[in-house]
């Protein structure tokens, strides 16, 4: 009766434990509203987390909450604290000036990168590096182009591809053609490509872009002025830019300052100085940036309580929190659900009929007794000692099977452990491997100074795409190097590699449905030669060494 009565109780106080949740709506990517409650004891006191991307924090004396119209009682219980991940690193796109002209530029931020990398700074994050330039024809439409070199950056905790990527870099011409400066929108619409390239990178760590460029005129072009900052925000990305400028006063418009400082990172310009004091400095600067990137990328937290003024009708109810109360851009929307009001029972019509029922069954335990005392008393004596022989007897079988398991337990994991460890050294080996003979193949493929590349028409536009990778492969699929959007193409259609014995190229059908033809001839794999032409299926190439 009394386990009867225990469990009762204990099914009503679980279901009104679990009757009040508080769910919060998403807004936008600079600030959110995170947690949940599932007890009711505290309530009408409900509770939560404010999330900011702000690294300077929020002034919650203008903070305001809200239950439909009416402005409750708050206090934020803790915070700032930093927001998990941090720990983790960041994930970090290097984008540095390649300028053919001035050899101050090129030659200072190769420095810069080479110094910062050897000295660890980059240790800890997932680093990605590509390269833009300013010199060439300007054009009515700079988002069409292609600006970052190469495309397909790769991102890894390794310093490997940076420092192979700076070493492949040509050295600046002081005798390259001149340019125009102005209206030449080059920087912001490789800061424009920069965002889309990290933006499509899957990763769990925060997102940052560093910019590494110099102090000549840039005009923005097509783009307005909030169109780089807007898709940072919306794609939650800090931006970080480091200016270098070999001359005494730096022109054109500064729109960058403005980016970096709505997307919550960090500005910083040199010029007017000594190279090596500017050196010294901007080493110091790029290595706060990546020390302090993974903090600002997270944000910070802030813990709130309010007092509701609904009652416990099992309704759910909306609330709004005003990050600022005079700017209703920043209201995060959220709602809960109280708990059902306490249901009416008849407490002393359970407790009269469990006494009776205890009364009946004490007396039916004192005639049973009564009656058999003697005879039971030597059965009980007869069935305790066998109980405790049948006790005894599988307490030891039951230790002695534990014995032997836990020794096989043991026995496999230690072989489990040793697999693993010979697996995972055999990987690391084998990556290392690769890595290191990739980039030797990968100077080798740009020591005339580019790479080969290939030509072909899309969407009646003429393009081209470097072949920058020992294996090259081609397809429909989005996760090949060259995806070609063509139904007549397959998935996996072929794959062109570099032999460094030699110096040549080859051209590998991948047992594709429709076939691959070089110069018209249909081939299984064929060595490219500069100006063959390559057919994949319904689609044409050029191959240019």
């Amino acid at each position: 009766m009394r386990q009867t009565l225990f469990t009762f109780w204990s099914f009503l106080f679980l279901g009104g434990m679990t009757a009040l949740t508080l769910h919060a709506q998403y807004q936008g990517n600079f600030f959110e509203l995170r947690g949940s409650i599932d007890d009711t004891s505290s309530y009408p006191e409900i509770s939560g987390t404010l999330w900011v991307k702000n690294p300077n924090g929020i002034d919650t004396s203008q903070v305001e909450i809200k239950e439909g119209d009416r402005v409750v009682n708050h206090r934020f219980t803790s915070g700032p604290e930093r927001a998990a991940g941090s720990e983790d690193g960041a994930c970090v796109f290097i984008l540095m000036e390649d300028h053919k002209k001035h050899e101050g530029t090129t030659t200072f931020f190769k420095e810069v990168l080479n110094n910062v990398v050897d000295r660890g700074y980059t240790q800890g994050h997932e680093v990605g590096f590509a390269t833009f330039s300013l010199i060439g024809p300007a054009t009515n439409d700079p988002s069409s182009r292609t600006h970052v070199f190469p495309e397909n950056v790769v991102f890894s905790e390794s310093t490997s591809p940076i420092k192979s990527a700076l070493g492949m870099l040509p050295n600046p011409q002081a005798g390259a053609p001149a340019m125009s400066y102005y209206n030449h929108p080059q920087t912001y619409a490789s800061i424009n490509q920069a965002l889309d390239i990290l933006h499509k990178h899957s990763t769990d760590r925060p997102k940052v872009l560093i910019v590494l460029h110099d102090g000549w005129a840039h005009e923005t072009g097509d783009f307005e002025e909030s169109d780089l900052w807007m898709k940072a925000e919306s794609q939650n990305i800090n931006v970080y830019s480091l200016e270098y400028y070999s001359g005494g006063t730096p022109q054109g418009n500064y729109d960058i300052e403005d980016l970096c400082k709505r997307s919550y990172g960090k500005f910083d310009r040199f010029h007017g100085e000594s190279r090596s004091n500017r050196l010294e400095r901007a080493e110091e600067v790029l290595s706060t940036y990546l020390s302090n990137a993974a903090e600002r990328g997270v944000g910070q937290t802030y813990s709130y309580t309010f007092t509701s003024e609904y009652g416990e009708d099992g309704s759910e109810h909306g609330f709004t929190v005003n990050v600022n109360k005079s700017d209703n851009t920043r209201v995060l929307r959220g709602s809960f659900q109280s708990p059902q009001p306490p249901k009416e029972s008849n407490i002393w019509l359970i407790v009269g009929g469990g006494s009776a029922m205890l009364v009946l069954l004490l007396i039916i335990l004192l005639v049973i007794r009564r009656k058999n005392k003697q005879h039971k008393r030597q059965q009980d004596a007869m069935r305790a000692d066998l109980e405790q022989q049948d006790a005894e007897r599988a307490a030891l079988e039951d230790r002695i099977k534990r014995e032997e398991l836990a020794r096989e337990a043991e026995q496999k994991a230690a072989a489990e452990k040793e697999r693993q460890e010979n697996e995972r050294i055999r990987l690391e080996e084998e990556a290392k491997r690769k890595e290191a003979r990739d980039a030797v193949l990968i100077q080798a493929m740009g020591a005339r100074g580019s790479f080969a590349r290939l030509s072909f028409v899309a969407g009646n536009v003429a393009q081209h795409v470097d072949i920058n990778l020992p294996e090259f492969s081609l397809g429909r699929a989005p996760s090949n190097h060259l995806e070609i959007k063509d139904q007549t193409v397959s998935s996996r259609h072929a794959v062109i590699r570099y032999q460094e014995e030699g110096g040549i190229y080859v051209l590998e059908d991948l047992k594709s449905t429709n076939g691959t033809k070089v110069n018209g001839r249909p081939i299984a794999s064929c060595e490219l030669s500069d100006g063959c032409s390559i057919e994949l299926g319904g689609f044409v190439l050029t191959f240019q060494m």
